[in-house]
């Protein structure tokens, strides 16, 4: 493996360890705003945000590289890598949702 392949696995690794994170960090969530631990689960919702900030700067790196013409060679690990990010975006929308709708079920119910 050259150099320049080792980067790019490099930061496609990078990209599952963070989107991983904040896949984690946004399930954590999700079971704390299912015991009504509201502020719990903003915090995990914030570290999940903050993980995924941490891939989209390394894929906006990526881009711009590729902008200036230092190519990057596609993988199934890069190609694996992508999938996380989307995973771990989907993750934290449903965490936010879940959050919300698990505060208006706290409110129903001491109604």
């Amino acid at each position: 493996m050259n150099e320049i392949d080792e980067k790019d696995y490099e930061l496609a690794f990078q990209i599952i360890t963070y989107a991983g994170d904040a896949q984690s960090s946004a399930i954590e969530s999700i079971r704390a705003a299912e015991a009504y631990d509201f502020e719990k689960a903003q915090k995990l919702i914030d570290d999940a945000n903050k993980s995924y900030v941490k891939c989209h700067d390394i894929q906006t790196e990526m881009f711009t590289n590729e902008a200036n013409g230092k190519k990057t060679k596609v993988n199934i690990i890069l190609v694996h890598a992508q999938d996380h990010l989307s995973m771990a975006n989907i993750r934290i929308e449903e965490a936010k949702n879940l959050l919300n709708i698990y505060k208006k079920m706290q409110k129903l119910e001491n109604k």
